[in-house]
């Protein structure tokens, strides 16, 4: 006669006893007439885990973000609130950081609705598990990995910060092979291709643009966020030129952005952040082009002065041939050093 039962421990055993553990008196003996003793043998002792929680496990490939039914059954009727979860495990199998993909509220064999996560790498050793929370139990683990493939690694960006006037490149990358990009954006904007380039970013280029990576079928989908800035008003540079040399060079600038820092530059190794500098005692070596450039939120505007500082003469000599008597000849002469005067 093969008996079987189905034990719950109500704590941590371990050991099962099996056998007959009354007195003789409480024997009950075969025939009920016998006066002797009977003897019941216990033979082919089979102990085994008994599975009330089981699920049939996915047997095939799946792409990140697929959502799959997973049907699940309970052989013992668990409390009517019970939570059954489904836990994905890693690329190898490992359960040690399980993944929730789909849970359910019920009391009865059922189906879980699971979505495999966009981010998934592929990988060709995931399992599943099934978690129940009352009575606590889990299933075994799914005895035929399952495939996930897809695009591995995949972002996407651009090459910010970027002012208007600037070129616009974009980047998709994977460190998966054999991946095709496409893109799509603002301005009726498509590209096929891993890196499209604009050649000169405006406001009107400012944002969203996708970028849909496909391999072996399966596909993800990332969004750059482009914001181009504006580049200030142009600015307005002056300067009192031309000047002679000793004298005092006055640079002059203006925008009508506000909000803006200033920086100079010129002849002789001039610099200077104020907005309108000035240069006492110049030399013919501070004759050039000064420019000024104005900035804000990292994107500038410059205007060029052009100066001429021409060259001071030094002082004259005089002489005459006095002192002469009315009617002679005065004579002037002037001596300087400096050519040209």
């Amino acid at each position: 006669v093969r008996l079987s039962k189905i034990f719950i421990a109500d704590s941590s055993y371990d050991n099962i006893a099996i056998g007959g553990f009354k007195n003789i008196g409480s024997v009950t003996t075969v025939p009920s007439n016998s006066t002797g003793t009977s003897y019941y043998y216990i033979d082919s002792v089979v102990v085994r885990y008994f599975d009330s929680l089981r699920f049939t496990a996915i047997d095939k490939t799946v792409c990140p973000g697929d959502t799959i039914s997973v049907s699940y059954f309970v052989d013992k009727r668990k409390d009517v609130n019970n939570v059954f979860s489904i836990q994905l495990s890693n690329a190898t199998g490992s359960f040690t950081n399980p993944i929730l993909i789909g849970s359910r509220i019920s009391d009865t064999s059922g189906d879980i609705r699971v979505v495999i996560p966009a981010n998934m790498s592929p990988g060709i050793g995931y399992k599943m598990r099934l978690i129940a929370s009352d009575y606590a139990d889990t299933s075994f683990e799914s005895t035929k990995p399952f495939i996930i493939k897809g695009v591995d690694n995949f972002s996407a960006g651009y090459n910010a910060p970027i002012c208007a006037g600037q070129q616009l490149n974009f980047s998709a990358t994977s460190t998966s092979s054999g991946v095709t990009y496409a893109w799509s954006g603002p301005n009726s904007f498509v590209y096929s291709g891993a890196n499209p380039v604009i050649g000169s970013a405006a406001l009107l280029h400012n944002g969203d643009y996708y970028v849909t990576a496909t391999l072996n079928g399966c596909s993800l989908k990332d969004t750059v966020i482009v914001n181009v800035k504006p580049l200030p008003d142009k600015p307005v540079a002056g300067a009192t030129s031309p000047l002679c040399s000793v004298q005092t060079l006055n640079l002059t600038s203006a925008t009508t952005t506000t909000g803006v820092t200033y920086n100079w530059t010129g002849p002789d190794n001039f610099t200077n952040t104020n907005q309108n500098p000035s240069i006492a005692n110049t030399t013919t070596a501070m004759s050039g082009d000064y420019i000024v450039t104005v900035t804000k939120d990292g994107c500038s505007s410059a205007d060029t002065a052009t100066v001429l500082v021409k060259q001071q003469p030094t002082a004259t000599t005089t002489s005459n041939n006095g002192p002469v008597c009315a009617g002679d000849n005065l004579q002037v002469s002037i001596v300087t050093s400096t050519t040209g005067s």
